[in-house]
């Protein structure tokens, strides 16, 4: 699949001490690029914006922009800047760092966030998964509740990318029948069979779990049912998987506003669950790295609170959720 987006692209000042570059540990990432300035090969950068101290806000209509962090301290900031003038500026007004420095020079602006924190703000912003930014960053929990955020959900697979948008129908093209689907013509080849004793091999498996906790529960319906179908769709592994899939289904049905769809769905994927946990000897029973006592309540409270469901009517991704599926285990990336 396609990336969504091109990489972000780190430049940063050659005189910048490591030991404060809160960026450094995103070095090997598929998705950042770092250059040194002052940059003797620039990239094309035609489809990026600039993330800087003043310009507009960076907001969803640049979803489909490349990211352009330009990390050197204040006092190099105008020289590193005068070489991009032409990467649209985007700014990032309203949110508090907690990273505990003052420029001796005295010229922080009042929007001057950490590094890695305007990198978090601008994926946040964006729609594009948060998670592992922050996870060596010193000063990330207090950065987060200053903030009001929370961070993504870990990604199990994530050199695989995210579809360019979420199926909801009626909202956004099919993607297979709709001419304008992105994947349209094109077709699906089932993955290999699930094998419970190396579940975590399954890179299909591990990144429906990472499609349904990121929001896009439509298509990780389709990767499970792959699997369901490759299972021979009826044992153990098949039935769980179903119990997935009939996860995945409610979510849709709440993103369309549909009550008895989401109870219908909830209340099967529970029976299944239910079934596998009395073959295994209860509901503490773990399969395929997830807790099936974790899952019974999860479906549980889904069908207790399917009456107040109503729809959201936006085209855009959303995680309905607050229940994120943690394999055991299972490291995550």
């Amino acid at each position: 699949m396609e990336p969504l987006y091109p990489p972000t692209v780190i430049v940063r000042h050659t005189h910048e001490n490591p030991r404060k570059c809160s960026v450094l540990p995103l070095r090997g990432r598929a998705d950042v690029v770092f250059l040194t300035h002052p940059v003797k090969e620039r990239p094309p950068l035609d489809s990026y914006v600039r993330l800087a101290a003043e310009g507009p806000p960076l907001s969803p209509a640049d979803a489909d922009k490349g990211i352009l962090l330009l990390d050197g301290s204040w006092r190099w900031a105008a020289a590193m800047t005068r070489d991009f003038l032409d990467v649209p500026p985007r700014s990032l007004h309203g949110w508090r760092t907690a990273y505990p420095r003052v420029s001796k020079l005295g010229t922080d602006p009042d929007n001057g966030l950490a590094s890695i924190e305007a990198l978090f703000v601008a994926y946040h912003l964006l729609g594009r998964p948060t998670a592992g930014l922050l996870d060596r960053y010193h000063w990330a929990e207090e950065f987060l509740r200053a903030n009001d955020l929370t961070p993504s959900p870990p990604r199990f697979v994530p050199e695989i990318a995210f579809p360019p948008y979420t199926f909801v129908p009626g909202r956004t093209p099919h993607p297979l029948r709709d001419p304008a689907g992105h994947l349209f013509g094109r077709t699906l080849e089932l993955p290999p069979p699930l094998d419970p004793a190396r579940w975590q091999d399954s890179r299909a498996y591990l990144h429906g779990i990472d499609l349904f906790n990121h929001g896009y529960y439509w298509e990780a319906h389709e990767v499970w049912e792959g699997l369901w179908r490759a299972a021979g769709r009826s044992g153990s592994i098949a039935d769980f998987l179903k119990g997935l899939i009939k996860l995945a289904a409610a979510g849709v049905k709440i993103r369309q506003g549909q009550p008895r769809g989401v109870a219908s769905h909830a209340a099967g994927a529970a029976e299944l669950f239910r079934d596998l946990a009395r073959q295994l000897g209860g509901a503490e029973s773990v399969y395929l790295g997830l807790r099936l006592h974790a899952l019974l309540a999860f479906t549980e409270q889904i069908e207790r609170q399917a009456a107040s469901v109503s729809a959201d009517e936006d085209a855009g991704v959303q995680a309905v959720f607050a229940f994120v599926l943690r394999p055991a285990k299972c490291v995550s990336k």
